[in-house]
């Protein structure tokens, strides 16, 4: 308990350092309670620190460093399942991507916290998601969208005076303002900052995001406005200016900015997910058997009850598992993909969202192949359906997991993968002898054509074997 508490002292001390500017100093300390965390085995101390020294290093512009510590905090935090270092993780991770100009993985990481900040009503964190949420825009020119964000985090910060990151939010607005030239609305921002910032230290944060807001920085300086008296103590935050903000008195999630995902699952050989183009981590999911839960669902669109779902994914030891663990998972395939609608009930039933949009190689596999059963037999049509199915098959169904139904589903593929390859004609259109694509012989080790029934004819006797 007592070298817990020293770790904890060391951490504090680390981010004094860190506010006078003496980065050094303040790396020994984080280093030295991650060392003491580590040493007595505190997982939750030692993800703080790691995250501590993630935004040291961020803020030093050492981004990939950086990236290091905080997925590092991410890994220790999952062994405590605490939702503020995830969210902080996050945050930082999302940030650092910002810099390196990988727009993409930086929402991803973003959602992600803002989802989870919501979920547990962090508010500070959801407004430091928030506020990432709009650097980003801002990198990528999108000025009206990030003045939105901004102006979110704003009102987030208001409502639970937070003073450092809400003169953070009002800087960024302020810099967006200026290049989308809209000086009145400027000018609201500045008496707000300059009524909230007379106090010397608050005045480090414009000095320490000038390079973000250089053009609001310049302005305040050409005005004046960094020198202030200290009067923090006497602030009456309630009487505090807000900017106009169309999202004042709404609840917390309308902060989230949720809309349809698109995510693309594929099947064949290894599983993948990917969120928007970014490929959701092992880790996102918490285990196996949220991947599982998914897949199941995403296959059996109009959904399953609770006690269906146990009996088809964990058999008879379904009745034993608890109706809490049952909901964690879902819980968890939510979190993974940073959406409360992903995964919704109705009635007694659980399904993925129809508003959800989903692409499932497994189910244009399966299409292309039963499409090619309509057209001509032969015809030059049916080959290339059947080529565009067989293209698919990167490899066995799920070829990491092993209940059941997924083994069931492997060898049914695999039956129809062979019977495609037995249905391609021989004969092209202009005579000559016509053979599979190279890629689609090499997943069957070059077969020849006279042994295509008999592999069809094992893989169906394999697949009847399961009942």
């Amino acid at each position: 308990g007592l070298r817990k508490e020293l770790s904890t002292a060391y951490d504090n001390v680390g981010w004094l350092h860190q506010e006078l500017g003496e980065y050094d100093l303040a790396l020994k300390m984080y280093e030295r309670s991650l060392e003491i965390a580590r040493g007595t085995g505190t997982p939750r101390t030692e993800a703080m620190a790691l995250s501590n020294i993630g935004d040291l290093r961020l803020e030093l512009g050492l981004f990939r460093d950086a990236i290091d510590a905080f997925e590092g905090s991410l890994a220790a935090g999952t062994d405590v399942a605490e939702p503020r270092i995830f969210c902080l993780a996050n945050i930082g991770l999302g940030s650092a991507y910002c810099e390196l100009g990988d727009f993409q993985k930086a929402r991803f990481h973003l959602e992600q916290a803002k989802y989870e900040a919501h979920r547990m009503n962090l508010k500070r964190e959801l407004g430091g998601a928030i506020l990432a949420e709009g650097t980003v825009l801002l990198s990528e020119g999108r000025h009206e969208d990030a003045s939105d964000r901004f102006q979110s985090a704003v009102s987030v910060f208001l409502d639970i005076a937070a003073i450092r990151p809400l003169a953070r939010a009002y800087i960024f607005l302020g810099e967006t303002l200026i290049r989308l030239k809209k000086r009145n609305r400027l000018s609201g921002v500045v008496r707000a900052l300059e009524k909230l910032m007379q106090n010397h230290t608050l005045a480090d944060e414009v000095r320490r995001n000038g390079r973000v807001a250089p053009r609001f920085v310049a302005h305040l300086a050409a005005k004046g406005r960094h020198e202030w008296d200290d009067f923090e103590s006497n602030l009456n935050y309630k009487d505090l200016p807000r900017v106009p903000n169309q999202l004042d008195g709404t609840s917390a999630g309308a902060y989230r900015g949720i809309s349809t995902r698109r995510i693309q699952v594929r099947t064949f050989g290894r599983l993948q997910v990917t969120l928007d183009g970014h490929a959701v981590p092992d880790r996102a999911w918490g285990g196996r058997k949220s991947q599982e839960l998914f897949l199941y669902l995403l296959i059996n669109r109009a959904g399953k009850t609770r006690e269906q779902l146990l009996d088809s994914l964990w058999g008879e030891a379904g009745l034993e598992v608890r109706p809490n663990a049952f909901y964690n998972l879902v819980y968890r395939i939510r979190r993974a993909l940073s959406e409360d609608a992903s995964v919704i009930r109705e009635g007694h039933r659980y399904r993925v969202s129809p508003h959800v949009q989903v692409s499932l190689d497994l189910d244009e596999f399966r299409r292309l192949s039963n499409e090619a059963r309509t057209v001509p037999k032969g015809s030059r049509q049916e080959v290339t359906l059947l080529e565009r199915a067989n293209s698919l098959y990167a490899g066995e169904f799920l070829i990491d997991f092993y209940s059941d139904w997924i083994v069931q589903i492997r060898h049914e593929v695999e039956a129809q993968y062979l019977s495609n390859l037995s249905r391609m004609t021989p004969i092209q259109s202009d005579g000559r002898e016509r053979r599979p694509p190279a890629n689609t012989l090499a997943k069957t080790g070059e077969i020849g054509a006279s042994d295509l029934a008999g592999q069809k004819q094992r893989a169906v006797t394999k697949m009847r074997r399961r009942f």
